[in-house]
């Protein structure tokens, strides 16, 4: 996922998030943030009852769109933590950008992770946002001190609230955290680094669909599976000597 923000427009954000954090946040309060389609997916019950947990003075702020298909309201309303959360919807993005730039630390997780990648924390790490991830699929792309990992699967609110903890109270952690976001994103998360992985990308399918060899293996292996052979079969043998000799027919590539 490419960066999807210009450097001024976050530069813009971040000079202009003092004034939303004053909508939310009193003293020294420490801003925890959820940002993006507000629905189950995304940790929010997690954090609401990591909260109570939480030693840090933190505040909780969830920016977003509402979904029919979750009462994220109602969701704070049980979790009896309503006092110390608020619930920021129908912003427009220039805003939503702003919010993201308030936070002091963003909760991104995600369960269950169906491949996506997540386009709130590209441009929280463009930002410079410290992130709290789940440690699952496309999040483990992303280098260990650019982000903070929770286990994979349902999100552990003794975990999550642990988590926030270490960043609430360190100062100088996220501030480590922040740079190393900003850096990783101008980097790797450049246009034409993105655009450079989808043509090599396209370009292996390509090869592949081009290989008769691969195409008579990929039917040869449905056979297989189909009468009951499966990789510990083919640890054993069973099955293999075909693909070998298909491999043995294939011409060598020229040059």
């Amino acid at each position: 996922h490419p960066l999807v923000e210009r450097d001024d427009e976050i530069d813009a954000a971040r000079e202009r998030r003092v004034r939303l954090r004053h909508r939310v946040a009193r003293g020294d309060e420490v801003v925890v943030g959820i940002a993006g389609d507000l629905n189950a997916s995304k940790g929010i019950e997690a954090l609401l009852a990591a909260l109570p947990r939480v030693r840090s003075n933190v505040r909780g702020v969830l920016v977003g769109r509402t979904s029919s298909h979750w009462d994220v309201q109602g969701a704070v309303r049980r979790s009896g933590v309503g006092d110390r959360v608020t619930v920021v919807t129908d912003v427009r993005d220039d805003e939503f950008l702003e919010w993201l730039c308030a936070f002091d630390i963003l909760i991104n997780l995600r369960h269950p992770h169906r491949g996506e990648t997540s386009g709130s924390l590209v441009r929280a790490l463009h930002a410079g946002v410290p992130t709290i991830v789940s440690a699952v699929g496309t999040y483990l792309e992303v280098p260990e001190g650019v982000v903070a990992r929770i286990a994979s699967g349902p999100p552990d609110p003794v975990e999550l609230a642990a988590a926030i903890d270490r960043l609430a109270e360190d100062r100088e952690a996220r501030g480590s955290m922040s740079r190393h976001a900003r850096d990783y994103a101008r980097s790797a998360l450049a246009p034409r680094v993105t655009a450079a992985g989808y043509a090599e990308a396209v370009h292996r399918v390509l090869e592949l669909n081009a290989d008769p060899v691969r195409t008579s293996i990929a039917r040869w292996a449905r056979g297989l599976r189909a009468v009951g052979v499966g990789p510990q079969h083919a640890a054993r043998g069973l099955g293999v000597r075909f693909a070998e000799a298909l491999f043995e027919l294939r011409p060598e590539s020229p040059g």
